[in-house]
């Protein structure tokens, strides 16, 4: 869309009234900003539900100026769904090999061979034999090519292997391209696992409500816990706002009408900021030092509220006397309401540069812009993707900005605004972190893909797994991937699972930089929890003194038998994270 007109305008977008249950639409945005002479953008995602082949679908937008309300024309934009047949599709090609131990080069007997399309939730799947040999039908490249390029689809032509054994790595290869007719032999060699780390309980804090967020401290000795759920049980609920010391104890505690999405903890722990919902619409600051709580009601829903590196502004939208889409800076220590600059839709995401210089803000309306921290100019802006961003990553360095949300993808700008490159993912990314050099993207999808990029852009592996809204976590050196949903599941930089519990549904995760901690907020209970990693290299060394002897025995038969929530469990017996203390533990014991 392009402003022809002489004047600033912000642009309306009212769809009409949508039928249910046949067609999910995600967009257009509500608003959108333009400069006279200046060419926007605004995408709408269109996914057909339970619905047969052929089914069309018409949406209409009425498109709207507010300096001139009689400016207005209303777009129609129609789609149609083919199904072309789970059947039809031709499994003419076929993937073989053998899969070896990478140390010894025997064959590796009953290893999982699993080859994906674009879907993480499907796969073709074959077992090794005793002497390692797998074969696999599956479509060739000749057509996903030729139907990728008929139809425009965003899915990539090329599918993707991974290979699973008992005591080894998993193995990864995307980009795989079989050949119409033919095959393609792919043999596997596969590294030997190294003793996996253990963790142990160290507290649990019921919560009123499930937590949104739990930011830590950068020393980890203080923890924020923000209540809110993305979709709240009906009824009356108690929402509030905690600073949590390292031991699980409360600092502090603020009850507020309505749930919490903003929430952030300064970097030495000693200032809390928190964004209400409506009706309350308000900003919070807590000073721990001075006891002091400051609040600003700005009259809308608060999604982010964000400290800089060095704890000294605070950055949130909307602000007093502003429109839904005002960012501002506030001076923390005199909580001055710096400047404030107009997005035209709801801020959702904001991320500083490490050295304080640039803020960035993501909104609904599908804009990033790049602001001075000093002076509250704009850098620059750009369109990113479409409707709600839920990730913005800062590279250490400044060079490089990470978003991605509900426009199915990840958009890499360097500091310049220049798009470096894009990945499509399987759904809305909910989640993600970069590693601080920028080398490694980690997002997870509605769909329950988690995907791993390099700084090019290229898919470095990818799992399968349901996460929670807030619920996917990098440490920024790279070397440690948190995952919640059914539980919490650590992952190494390879993807390859480190540790994993099955309690609860975690919403929230955060590892720490050298792993020895994860922060984990329940919504199933409604507990935040940390755990400690237990350091012994020895699964069965109980007692930590570098040997699993009897006395290792007689700890295990204490608490075998129990479950999770009974008096006699302890984490540290459950081997297999499981919840229970069984003959399964007693084996790997």
């Amino acid at each position: 869309m392009k402003n022809t007109s002489n004047e600033a305008d912000v642009i309306t977008f009212v769809p009409e009234k949508l039928p249910e249950g046949e067609w999910l639409v995600l967009g257009p945005s509500g608003f959108l900003y333009l400069e006279p002479g200046e060419v926007g953008y605004n995408i709408v995602v269109v996914e057909p539900q339970m619905i047969p082949s052929g089914s069309k679908f018409t949406l209409r937008i009425k498109i709207s100026s507010t300096e001139d309300p009689g400016v207005s024309r209303t777009l129609s934009l129609t789609t149609s769904l083919l199904e072309l047949g789970r059947d039809e599709i031709p499994m003419d090609s076929r993937i073989y090999g053998k899969v070896y131990d990478a140390l010894t080069h025997e064959p590796v007997p009953k290893a999982e061979v699993r080859l994906y399309l674009w879907n993480p939730n499907e796969c073709q799947f074959a077992e090794t034999d005793p002497d390692g040999s797998y074969e696999l039908r599956c479509v060739s490249y000749d057509y996903l090519k030729a139907i990728h390029d008929e139809y425009e689809l965003r899915a990539p032509p090329v599918q993707y292997l991974e290979v699973r054994a008992e005591g080894y790595k998993v193995y990864y290869e995307s980009d795989l391209k079989p050949p119409k007719g033919g095959g393609l032999r792919k043999d596997i060699y596969l590294e030997r696992k190294k003793v996996k780390p253990r963790y142990r309980l160290s507290w649990e804090r019921d919560l009123s409500f499930g937590p949104w967020k739990c930011p830590t401290s950068d020393d980890w000795e203080y923890i924020a816990v923000g209540s809110g759920e993305h979709d709240p049980p009906s009824g009356p609920v108690a929402h509030e706002f905690l600073l949590l010391d390292s031991s699980g104890g409360v600092v502090y505690r603020k009850g507020t009408p309505t749930q919490l999405w903003g929430i952030d903890i300064s970097h030495d722990g000693r200032y809390v900021a928190a964004g209400s919902m409506s009706p309350d619409g308000k900003v919070y600051l807590y000073d721990s030092v001075e006891d002091e709580l400051h609040e600003w009601s700005v009259g809308g829903d608060v999604r982010e509220v964000k400290f800089s590196p060095d704890g000294r502004y605070l950055g949130a939208g909307p602000v007093p006397g502003g429109s839904a889409g005002t960012f501002g800076l506030w001076e923390v220590s005199t909580c001055r309401l710096l400047w404030q600059y107009e997005t035209s839709d709801w801020v959702r995401e904001v991320t500083f540069s490490p050295d304080g210089s640039f803020v960035a803000v993501a909104n609904s309306g599908g804009y990033l812009y790049l602001l001075d921290v000093e002076s509250g100019k704009l850098l620059w802006k750009r369109f990113h993707g479409g409707y709600c961003p839920f990730v913005l990553e800062v590279s250490e360095d400044g060079s490089r900005i990470a978003v991605a949300g509900k426009s199915h993808e990840v958009r890499m700008f360097d500091k310049y605004g220049n798009l470096l490159w894009t990945y499509p993912t399987d759904q809305v990314v909910t989640d993600g972190r970069m590693s601080a050099d920028g080398s490694r993207t980690v997002v997870g999808t509605v769909w329950g893909g988690v995907y791993c990029l390099d700084g090019d852009g290229n898919l470095l592996w990818r799992k399968e797994r349901d996460v929670g809204h807030n619920a996917v976590y990098m440490t920024r050196n790279g070397k440690y991937v948190a995952l919640g949903g059914p539980g919490v599941m650590l992952l190494d930089d390879r993807g390859d699972v480190l540790w994993k519990y099955d309690f609860g549904w975690a919403d929230y995760v955060k590892v720490s930089e050298d792993g020895s901690r994860i922060v984990a907020g329940y919504s199933e209970p409604d507990v935040v929890r940390m755990y400690e990693r237990v350091e012994s290299e020895l699964s069965g060394d109980f007692d930590g003194n570098g040997r699993v002897d009897f006395d290792d025995f007689f700890m295990f038969v204490k608490h075998f038998g129990a479950s999770e929530g009974e008096p006699d469990f302890d984490l540290m017996y459950d081997l297999d994270g499981n919840g229970h203390i069984n003959f399964d533990d007693f084996f790997s014991f």
